[in-house]
């Protein structure tokens, strides 16, 4: 399906001939990140700002992963790993390349991420309201878990 190469993964999506790399970010790509993170409604002017990401790469070179078509990021996920417990999250696609294979082969290499830092499970946070996510994922082999509320305090 893809081959991997220099840390990059390539693939083509659905027949289309549309390649999608997969790649770590890089600072220059902050503007197409918070543009893909704002298309799918999950950016956060706390929790994504660009000195934030810095911080995530600095600590982990792959904790933040783009999809890349031509020299456009079409998505993003981050990816966090605790010794514990593998963590994904704002996983984002931009319309247009939504339900073409993007965010799948995001979540691949997320998950293939953490299986390397060691990971033995996986978590992801999903808004409770949103039926069409919790489909994906399950598709994907998530089991719902007790329902939590999620709560943060700024420190």
């Amino acid at each position: 399906m893809g081959h991997t190469q220099h840390n990059t993964e390539e693939h083509f999506l659905n027949g289309d001939n549309i390649a999608i790399r997969i790649r770590a970010y890089r600072d220059s790509d902050y503007p197409a990140v918070k543009k893909v993170l704002v298309d799918g409604g999950l950016f956060d002017k706390v929790w994504d700002r660009r000195s934030n990401l810095s911080k995530k790469r600095a600590y982990n070179s792959r904790s933040v992963l783009v999809a890349v078509s031509g020299k456009d990021v079409v998505g993003t996920v981050y990816v966090s790993y605790d010794g514990w417990e593998g963590f994904i999250y704002r996983l984002a696609v931009l319309h247009t390349f939504r339900e073409k294979g993007t965010g799948t082969l995001l979540m691949r290499s997320a998950e293939r991420e953490l299986r390397r830092l060691g990971a033995r499970e996986v978590a992801i946070f999903v808004d409770a309201k949103n039926s069409g996510l919790h489909k994906y994922y399950k598709k994907r082999g998530y089991k719902l878990s007790r329902m939590w509320r999620s709560m943060w305090k700024r420190l």
